[in-house]
């Protein structure tokens, strides 16, 4: 049984022909006035111009509402597909595009559902690869281990050069057929994965080969007699990659570790920690409760930056906006941070974040601290939090000195009888999305005085 779904397919048929469907309908006579909420174009292929269309510059096929939602989600599950990850983003796009466009221009043929569904199988059969299966091999530093022994779904193995020579990790070039001398009798991980691309392939094996790391570590934390000091394993830089049916290995590659470099920018060093002594003297004149707040929201982003997991990155930014934002009396945190950040960002501001893409940062963090789900968090994600974990920390320092506050349930309090709120809540009030309710419903609460008191805090008053 594999202990993980890494090597995703979907059944794309079913999905697609709901999407190309209502691209078939003839919608020129729709004489509704209302505005689109969602729109997607792009340039209609020649092949699909008739000559009047010819004449205009650049002629677009224009999506809205549910078309602009189902393309958008029919590219996003192309793109999750192991059988497509040989393709490039754009061309994902760009192929789904021109099925999208030609579907269009032919529309009365279309509408015949037999033709459609064949247009679909063709262009899946075409999009979609077999799934080759691959053998990728790291060391695991720290571990001596010299028997062969299966864990879960991968095995640790100690090998010769020659045995692993024998088992297809060769190569004919001599460079390369080299560097396999440093696997040679070193404890091994050996992890079986599949997919279309093998660079994404070795991406998943390490993200797998991660995973049994932590599982050795759960597991042999149990001994007594070992301190967990000899449980810091880890994953080499370098690895040996095949196909698992043929006999010559693809190649050696290297990825570099989550590891220290060298920071050398003297100006910048200079200028950020100039930033750094202003906030110093700005809470020298503000009561210790508030500077250890301030304090404690620092440690918890230094956390976040030194960790390597983009889940925990982004579950320690979301404490840090929680020990800065909220407290033990707020009940359900992620609405409210994600109002307070828009409020204390207009105090220095003219146009803020939406408190929507905030609260969806939270729900992100929620999914890894309950244990709902794993690798839920991007790059592009934590670099987005930690901007605005960093301002909000600069915002509260400033807001605090501005208008001499003491404590922090006065800031909190501030900000939610100053001029914006209800501003914030009437704008918020226009969109009709899952988030922005749940974020009106927290504010109004705490505006107009209905939030519900937790029933602990009515037995302490007792």
């Amino acid at each position: 049984m594999k202990y993980t779904q890494s090597n995703r397919t979907i059944n794309h048929e079913p999905h697609l022909k709901k999407f190309l469907s209502l691209i078939a309908k003839d919608t020129e006579n729709d004489e509704s006035n209302s505005s689109p909420k969602r729109v997607f174009s792009g340039r209609i292929p020649d092949k699909f111009l008739t000559e009047e269309m010819k004449k205009d510059e650049s002629p677009s096929l224009i999506l809205t509402d549910d078309e602009a939602l189902l393309f958008d989600e029919r590219y996003k599950n192309l793109r999750k597909d192991c059988q497509t990850e040989y393709l490039k983003d754009n061309e994902v796009k760009n192929l789904l595009w021109y099925l999208t466009c030609e579907i269009w221009s032919d529309r009365k043929k279309f509408k015949n559902s037999k033709e459609l569904q064949s247009k679909i199988n063709n262009f899946v059969e075409d999009i979609c690869k077999p799934l080759e299966e691959y053998e990728v091999i790291f060391k695991v530093n720290n571990l001596k281990i010299k028997k062969r022994t299966r864990v879960w779904d991968s095995v640790i193995i100690n090998y010769t050069k020659r045995t692993l020579m024998q088992k297809g990790f060769k190569h004919s070039e001599k460079l390369l057929s080299k560097q396999i001398d440093d696997f040679e009798k070193q404890t091994l991980l050996l992890i079986t994965e599949t997919g279309t691309n093998s660079s994404l392939v070795v991406d998943r094996a390490r993200q797998k080969g991660n995973e049994i790391v932590k599982l050795l570590q759960t597991y042999l934390s149990e001994m007594s007699s070992v301190v967990n000091e000899q449980l810091l394993f880890s994953l080499s830089e370098n690895y040996l990659l095949r196909k698992k049916d043929e006999s010559k290995m693809i190649g050696p590659g290297w990825q570099r570790n989550f590891s220290p470099i060298e920071f050398d920018y003297e100006e910048q060093f200079k200028m950020l920690t100039q930033k750094a002594n202003k906030h110093y003297d700005l809470l020298k004149n503000v009561p210790e409760k508030i500077q250890n707040c301030v304090k404690r929201t620092i440690v918890w982003i230094g956390k976040a930056v030194s960790e390597e997991d983009f889940d925990l990155k982004i579950a320690f930014l979301c404490t840090a906006l929680e020990t800065l934002l909220t407290t033990k009396q707020d009940g359900r945190k992620g609405e409210k941070i994600a109002y307070r950040i828009a409020l204390l960002k207009k105090h220095f501001e003219e146009y803020i974040t939406h408190p929507r893409h905030i609260l969806w940062l939270y729900q992100l963090r929620s999914s890894v601290v309950h244990g709902s789900n794993i690798r839920v968090a991007s790059k592009s994600e934590y670099h987005t939090l930690l901007r605005l974990t960093r301002e909000m920390l600069d915002y509260f320092i400033q807001f605090v000195n501005q208008h001499s506050l003491k404590k922090q349930t006065q800031v909190l309090e501030f900000l939610i009888k100053s001029q914006y709120a209800e501003d914030l809540l009437n704008w918020l009030k226009l969109f009709p999305d899952k988030n922005s309710t749940e974020i009106v419903k927290s504010l109004e609460d705490e505006i107009f005085g209905n939030e519900v008191v937790p029933v602990c805090l009515l037995l302490k008053k007792e």
